[in-house]
């Protein structure tokens, strides 16, 4: 399999088991901070509560 094909599908498989986790209700929040946690420190910002609040309210 080429690259970007190998790339894609691990995004697409990401994504459909996110998908998979919020239709189960499956408490995903340990991941939601993790991923704010790592957007900080690779970003050098700080998101604010209400900030992380707006995102979680807008995830599709």
């Amino acid at each position: 399999m080429h690259m970007d094909e190998k790339m894609k599908e691990e995004a697409r498989m990401f994504t459909d088991w996110e998908r998979s986790c919020r239709a189960s209700n499956l408490n995903i929040g340990p991941i939601n901070e993790a991923l704010f946690r790592l957007y900080e420190d690779v970003s050098g910002r700080v998101l604010t509560d209400q900030v992380k609040q707006h995102i979680l309210r807008n995830q599709h």
